[in-house]
């Protein structure tokens, strides 16, 4: 397995993200933007994206992911679906410029609105946009996040299924399935090889050796069921954002042997 960090889990700005990456010892970045503000995003212009690939070439760290934030609720709401799918499509492009293979897609929704109504929007748009990355060897890959509107294994097999499953796989949050009172364990195993990507943090204030989770346990899990993919650090910052996450991917590696 490599590992890799969401963007701002490193406290720096996208023009030195892959050389402290580097410093740190990542094998990969994920690249996160806003849904709801995607056009004004600099991913969205052409001129960033080529720096950005040059930067992961000088450096070597690849860009792992990208992550939609916010693009669950803009997909649930009828009102803006369209617009979701211009933007998982428009993401799809840029993953494939970047070398990216996985997007993530967060499944949050407005407090509101029933979760049947929401998980119909998700599954129209990804549906919509999932033969795009198919066909462009992206895979949009759904998370459980928030309180309100979250995913057991049972929901995720569902929506996979509602899919098709072309184009579409699922990103394991473990930090975020024991916040939201699902077993990890218990899911990583039955999801198995419908894991397409996992963020490993642990819920809370803590670096990965401390907190509630037994990391090792899930990764070992993970090995089992044949994951070999990116678990990116989505990790909280103590006093250091860099001591931070040099400890956790200490930990981490430690871990993998």
């Amino acid at each position: 397995m490599r590992i890799g960090i969401l963007d701002v889990i490193l406290g720096t700005s996208w023009d030195k993200l892959y050389s402290t990456a580097a410093s740190v010892g990542f094998d990969g970045v994920e690249l996160g933007v806003h849904a709801s503000r995607a056009a004004q995003s600099s991913l969205w212009q052409a001129s960033t994206r080529a720096s950005l690939a040059e930067d992961s070439r000088q450096t070597g760290v690849e860009t792992a992911s990208l992550c939609i934030h916010g693009w669950g609720p803009l997909a649930a709401a009828p009102e803006t679906r369209e617009e979701a799918i211009k933007v998982a499509r428009e993401a799809v492009g840029f993953a494939f410029e970047l070398g990216a293979k996985v997007i993530l897609m967060p499944l949050g929704a407005p407090q509101e609105m029933s979760y049947d109504e929401a998980a119909d929007g998700w599954v129209e748009a990804l549906k919509a946009a999932g033969s795009d990355a198919a066909e462009a060897g992206v895979v949009l890959a759904m998370e459980s996040v928030g309180r309100t509107h979250t995913q057991s294994a049972e929901r995720f097999e569902k929506l996979l299924e509602r899919t098709g499953g072309v184009g579409v796989g699922i990103y394991y949050d473990v930090g975020n399935a024991l916040y939201q009172g699902f077993d990890p364990i218990g899911d990583i195993r039955r999801l198995g090889t419908s894991i397409t990507q996992v963020h490993v943090k642990q819920p809370g204030k803590y670096l990965l050796a401390d907190g509630p989770l037994h990391i090792a346990k899930l990764i070992e899990t993970l090995q089992e069921v044949g994951y070999d993919g990116y678990l990116v650090l989505e990790t909280s910052t103590l006093d250091d954002a860099i001591a931070s996450a040099r400890a956790n991917l200490q930990f981490l590696r430690s871990v993998l042997g």
